[in-house]
């Protein structure tokens, strides 16, 4: 295995240092292997992310939770998904939520620092909706309106209103990828008549189609900056 390269390594002591700042003792971080093979690791109970040939997020079961694991890349926004994964899970274990809340701490969790979110439970027919507002310009606004843990809604004023999943926790797992292409990765919103697809900063299909139901005259692309920095600004403009 090649070594992990002098830039990534200053990184994920960077990424160790907030999380023993945010999170104290609980962290450990420590390295596998030898010689020039050196892999750092960081540590929190079940939780684990090393650098191999990417970040390698790992999470052991646990009673009623399968064991789960994310591949990543090295760039700032890869790093910037697997803190949010720590803080989901750290969150998520000290509250003991319930589907619903721990989808809502998964959000405030990925946005952070890099925009604001509001939580509201009095919207008619609507048990939780979030309002995610950017602090970085070229990046998108939207609405998460949930009903119970059913059907998931992503609604944004430059794309219109997204009908998620449907079945069980469905929604919620589609509202997740919505939402990180969103806020970590950036992409490309393709609209047609009736119906949209999101896309990755490479063209390729995320999710859809969704009907949104607005009536367009032609087709167009939103173009969009992920609301956290990373090399996605380099590949993407914002645009209408």
């Amino acid at each position: 295995m090649a070594p992990v390269p002098d830039d990534v390594v200053e990184r994920f002591e960077v990424f160790a240092t907030r999380a023993r700042d945010e999170f104290g003792r609980a962290v450990l971080s420590r390295s596998l292997g030898s010689g020039s093979s050196m892999l750092p690791m960081l540590q929190v109970g079940s939780f684990s992310v090393v650098a191999a040939d990417g970040l390698v997020v790992d999470i052991a079961p646990t009673p009623g939770m399968p064991a789960r694991r994310w591949e990543l890349g090295w760039d700032e926004a890869d790093f910037a998904e697997a803190w949010f994964l720590l803080s989901d899970h750290l969150l998520t274990g000290r509250l003991e939520p319930g589907a619903l809340d721990g989808f809502v701490a998964r959000v405030i969790g990925m946005v952070g620092d890099a925009g604001d979110v509001e939580v509201s439970t009095v919207q008619a027919e609507f048990d939780r909706v979030m309002t995610v507002r950017p602090r970085r310009r070229g990046a998108v606004p939207f609405e998460v309106l949930v009903i119970k843990d059913d059907s998931v809604v992503v609604r944004g004023d430059d794309f219109g209103w997204w009908d998620l999943g449907g079945d069980g926790d469905d929604g919620l797992v589609e509202a997740i990828r919505v939402v990180t292409q969103f806020v970590v990765r950036g992409g490309t919103v393709r609209s047609t008549w009736r119906t949209c697809d999101l896309l990755d900063v490479d063209g390729a299909v995320v999710g859809g189609p969704y009907r949104d139901g607005v009536h367009r005259l032609r087709p167009r692309q939103l173009h969009f900056l992920p609301f956290v920095t990373g090399p996605a600004t380099q590949k993407v403009q914002p645009s209408h």
